[in-house]
């Protein structure tokens, strides 16, 4: 079933992404907190842009990761892309 992905708007199959991730939880194994539903386009984008200790300090929202500049053309960008396509994502990390 598709879903509108929380970041880029498409309708498109999608995947639960730990706004906090799991690593960096510091509650009890089975409370991994809240969740945004995320095309694996975007998916795959936020976790080759931010470390875990980054996405957890400071992009721990959906609100966050539609805001951080590092994504605005990247976003531009995927808008326009069907979302039966895969894209993948090349680390961008430091």
């Amino acid at each position: 079933m598709n879903v509108r992905c929380e970041l880029c708007g498409r309708e498109a199959r999608t995947t639960e992404h730990h706004l906090v991730p799991r690593s960096r939880r510091k509650h009890e194994r089975d409370e991994f907190g809240p969740t945004a539903e995320l095309c694996r386009d975007c998916h795959r984008k936020i976790h080759a842009t931010w470390d875990n200790k980054t996405l957890a300090r400071d992009r721990s929202t959906a609100e966050k990761l539609r805001a951080a500049p590092e994504l605005q053309s990247y976003l531009k960008w995927i808008r326009k892309r069907p979302a039966s396509a895969y894209f993948g994502s090349r680390d961008t990390k430091d």
